[in-house]
């Protein structure tokens, strides 16, 4: 038979306490270990996104600034035997001739900064006075905050090949405290001026 004195074995009130103040302090510093790689992780995606849409743009213009004709009637550059016609403030952009594969032949194109966003022109012919409307090369997620080009070696007087440089700097769109990108390229033309 079992004694009516017997102890039943349970935890005090003191050591419940304990154990549910232990296991709160352990839940919260949890919490802030999870919350701070979420920001983290927001941070890194933000970040590579703002690399993957400046590359983006920098070698898209790249690729075409680099096939630029000579513009001997100066209809599209706005200058004669120039490659390129550079726009300054209010309307950052860079004009020059293109080879056009579709049609084969040469357009005049145009790069510029408008509205946060890097967007092009193409001309109907090889003058500037047949834009089409403009098409953004960047994403509405990110924002860009400048563009520039830099044009050497663009003259009757120069004996070295055109070269530009553009400048690109851009943040993302979806933060309090969002990310910022500056890149900078220099691109050369591909095929030489011999006239």
């Amino acid at each position: 038979m079992k004694s009516i004195k017997e102890k039943t074995k349970a935890f005090t009130l003191v050591e419940t306490l304990v154990s549910i103040g232990l296991f709160g302090f352990i839940s919260l510093a949890l919490a802030d270990i999870f919350v701070a790689s979420i920001r983290g992780q927001t941070r890194i995606l933000q970040n590579q996104q703002l690399m993957e849409q400046s590359s983006y743009a920098l070698e898209y213009m790249g690729k075409i600034l680099r096939m630029a004709q000579k513009d001997t009637t100066g209809t599209c550059t706005g200058r004669v035997n120039a490659n390129y016609g550079v726009g300054t403030a209010p309307e950052v952009s860079i004009s020059f001739l293109a080879y056009d594969t579709t049609n084969e032949e040469y357009r005049c194109r145009q790069f510029l900064f408008e509205s946060d966003a890097v967007k092009e022109k193409k001309s109907t012919d090889e003058t500037s006075a047949n834009f089409g409307s403009a098409q953004e090369i960047t994403s509405s997620k990110v924002k860009v905050e400048g563009l520039t080009f830099a044009v050497t070696g663009d003259s009757a007087a120069d004996t070295i090949q055109p070269r530009v440089t553009v400048m690109i700097k851009m943040k993302t769109n979806i933060s309090i405290n969002p990310p910022d990108i500056t890149v900078q390229t220099s691109v050369s033309q591909r095929h030489l001026d011999t006239n």
